[in-house]
């Protein structure tokens, strides 16, 4: 899932003593890729309060609107005007939702519209300048210039908090619009609800059919100054209002609802130019939203929360340690911070939470989260949680498991968010989160794990699940992502096998192994390259290795998914023609040119994000660069990754080369950084390539640390001369990650040359299912 645009770079701002000062001007957004949000949030929490810079739609009448693309997170650094600031954006994705609970202060003439970025004056929206900007993280500032008020955001988990300074003469106004969201169409919203609870308390909710099917949003707001006049329209006629037409329910009726609400408040003159709201979200109910807002911002002022903020960015990020230039620390915290977004949690303050069945439970000793973006943050996310955050990583396999017990198909997330599934690409990737989980150790239910992964790898109308199992690979005439369904099934075939090998279970370990062989079924060994074919077994006819589009793959083309073989990296070798036409092909993939009409019509492939015909812009690739780590040529890794780190993660304002993806390719590159990638997840190694950064340290827990020094790493000094670990030779082309968690020292000596004789042999080599 891929296409740019808003990476704000916390770039600049670096954890000192666990709290953030700011080090260099901090980058806000971006026009191409990467897709994130300015906003305010903290670590995983719910809540990304966020302006959005237009109201581009989904679709009209049901036909896909190009420009909706751009605005996955709602806003684009090229736009010159802020909508409202809602409380629900995703960060890094290549579709979208949310955008709920949209506030936007003025001062003037009533308008209950958004109006338009061509006409800003026939709505509500307001012009404003990037030169008054503020993004850290935690906190955002904006000043509207229209009506010259100064906009401060902060947030805690589960509320958004809001406070405005309005100029001394002026009315204090806000428009509260239930019918705003991201990716929106005509009757997203179902139903909105707001009830004025009194003079400085609203609750309401409102339930939206978009990428999350049933969408349930409760809030509760609390204002700091009385509201002395309010009302409502409904952009939808009712076509039955009952009894309820004995009322004038459009001003100062304290119970408003409808499928296209837009409301606003008017609040008490007095010498303070400010107003302060509080914005608590849940998704169990309107009690919960209220339980939510007390607990979190109860007694407190808007500075104090912006100062929670902070500190828990804070020490968040201070997890890692490093030395490097501006531009280079400021992508690596940048990516930190990226990585610690989502998922995110989804319950309330009293375990109450809403699950994938829409009913009310009980979470018992763990933290539900929710927004899981798994064909994406399977391959290095959730790998890097297993190192920097354990705890938050064994509360989300509990959330996924828990998922798959609501589940009427019994299956893991495939990508889920806010209480839906919402079945996004392809695979049952959950598997390699919860078996990665168990070979790292953590405190995982293991019996309980590996029946919700032997029953998602078995829905036998998913992906043609019944077909695979039947034939050893799913067919073309059934799935227009034939081939890239069976790779990445057998991969994940593999992770249940390594499970079931590690609890003793060798019948299932057995089924398994052979179902990890499959990818074997699609490689034409006359080509050397993965193809798909049809149940009768014929191959697909008029084949093209390098179009993306109509060959059997999903955002890709055979060069780039016929490595997706990670756990068995020898055996795709041998198909492929062996040590020295694996190496050519790799090299080929990394020079060679791919014309832009093969890729034109993806919105996630850009060129941006080419090297050759290698797609850095999108997940399947993100373990080839490290794939010369099973050849004789091992040093080519070392030169790549470099490349690439240099030229697709860059300090400014589209900076990245591809969606940022929930975090994923913000954990490729800490984990290329530190020299080191989980080319296959559920092993426990971690594929050597070559350090970025002269110094790095993970703060592990129980006061434990792991540094990695490449004291004379630069552009020209890329290559591994030698390496040693805790002072000791070190031979082995990955390290483990007890290597990591017992915690020591990994030294590299680099040089401007490639060490040719540094190969390996035996032992050495990384995994492979099939050996050497």
């Amino acid at each position: 899932m891929k296409k740019l645009l808003l990476m704000l770079s916390i770039v600049a701002v670096l954890p000192v003593s666990g709290q953030l000062t700011q080090k260099v001007n901090p980058i806000i957004g971006t026009n191409g890729m990467g897709h994130t949000f300015p906003g305010a949030c903290v670590p995983h929490g719910i809540v990304q309060l966020s302006p959005d810079t237009d109201t581009i739609p989904n679709n009209i009448d049901g036909k896909y609107q190009l420009r909706a693309y751009g605005y996955c997170a709602g806003y684009q650094h090229s736009d010159s005007t802020i909508v409202g600031f809602s409380h629900t954006h995703l960060s890094g994705t290549g579709h979208s939702d949310l955008g709920d609970i949209l506030i936007m202060p003025f001062t003037g003439e009533l308008q209950l519209n958004p109006g338009t970025a061509d006409d800003p004056d026939s709505g509500y929206r307001s012009r404003f300048s990037h030169d008054t900007e503020k993004s850290i993280p935690g906190y955002y500032e904006v000043m509207l210039a229209d009506d010259q008020i100064k906009a401060q955001l902060t947030a805690t988990e589960r509320a958004g908090i809001h406070k405005y300074t309005y100029p001394a003469t002026e009315k204090q106004r806000i428009v509260l619009d239930l019918n705003h969201g991201i990716y929106n169409y005509d009757g997203k919203v179902l139903w909105a609800q707001l009830r004025v609870e009194n003079d400085t308390l609203l609750t309401g909710y409102r339930i939206t059919n978009g990428w999350s099917r049933v969408n349930y949003t409760y809030f509760a707001i609390a204002f700091s100054k009385p509201v002395a006049n309010y009302g409502f329209v409904d952009k939808e006629t009712p076509k039955y209002r009952g009894f309820w037409r004995r009322f004038n329910e459009y001003e100062n009726f304290p119970e408003m609802g409808g499928r296209k609400v837009i409301s606003y408040f008017d609040f008490t003159g007095d010498n303070d130019q400010t107003l302060e709201i509080k914005v608590a979200l849940s998704a169990v109910s309107m009690q919960g939203a209220l339980k939510n807002l007390k607990a979190e911002t109860d007694g407190l002022t808007f500075d104090q929360i912006a100062m929670q903020a902070s500190e828990k960015w804070g020490n968040a990020l201070s997890v890692i340690e490093a030395k490097g230039n501006e531009d280079q620390m400021a992508m690596l915290y940048t990516s930190l911070y990226h990585t610690m977004i989502n998922p995110s949690v989804y319950m309330d303050v009293d375990g109450k939470y809403r699950g994938i069945d829409h009913e009310i439970h009980q979470a018992d000793n763990f933290t539900n989260y929710t927004v899981f973006s798994v064909w994406d943050t399977y391959r290095a996310l959730h790998p890097l949680f297993n190192i920097i955050n354990k705890q938050v990583n064994t509360d989300i396999v509990n959330s996924m498991i828990a998922h798959c017990n609501q589940s009427v198909h019994h299956a893991l997330p495939v990508w889920s968010h806010m209480g839906n599934e919402n079945w996004c690409m392809i695979g049952y990737h959950s598997v390699s989160v919860l078996a990665d989980a168990i070979a790292k150790g953590l405190p995982i239910d293991k019996q309980t794990a590996i029946k919700s992964m032997v029953s998602s790898a078995n829905v036998p109308y998913y992906d043609y699940t019944k077909e695979y199992v039947e034939l050893g690979y799913v067919p073309l005439d059934k799935s227009a992502n034939a081939a890239s369904v069976t790779l990445e099934n057998a991969y994940e075939d593999w992770t249940i096998y390594q499970t079931a090998k590690l609890m003793g279970d060798n019948k299932l370990a057995e089924q398994y192994k052979k179902r990890a062989l499959n990818y074997r079924n699609i490689f034409d060994t006359s080509l050397g390259f993965a193809r798909p074919r049809y149940t009768n077994g014929e191959w697909k006819a008029d084949f093209d290795l390098l179009n993306t589009h109509g060959q059997g793959f999903i955002e890709g083309n055979s060069w780039n998914y016929s490595f997706y073989v990670p756990h068995d990296v020898n055996g795709m070798k041998q198909l492929m023609g062996g040590d020295r036409s694996f190496i050519n092909k790799l090299d080929s993939l990394f020079t060679m040119h791919l014309p832009d009409e093969y890729f034109e019509h993806t919105e996630d492939v850009t060129r941006e994000g080419l090297m050759g015909t290698y797609v850095h812009g999108n997940e399947p690739s993100h373990h080839m660069l490290y794939l010369y780590a099973w050849t004789s040529e091992p040093w080519k890794s070392q030169y790549r990754v470099r490349e690439v780190m240099n030229r697709m993660y860059r300090n400014n304002i589209d900076g990245l080369c591809g969606n940022d993806d929930c975090g994923q390719m913000s954990a490729w590159y800490i984990f290329s950084a530190m020299g080191f990638y989980p080319v296959c997840p559920a092993s426990d190694q971690y594929v050597i390539g070559a350090p970025y950064l002269p110094y790095m340290k993970i703060n592990l827990e129980e006061g434990k640390s792991f540094v990695v020094k490449a004291d004379k790493v630069s552009d020209k000094n890329r290559y591994i001369k030698s390496v040693k670990l805790n002072g000791k030779p070190y031979t082995k082309a990955y390290i483990t990650h007890q290597d990591i968690m017992s915690g020591g020292e990994l030294t590299f000596e680099m040089t401007s040359k490639p060490n040719k004789q540094r190969q390996f042999a035996g032992e050495e080599n990384p995994y492979s299912l099939s050996g050497k």
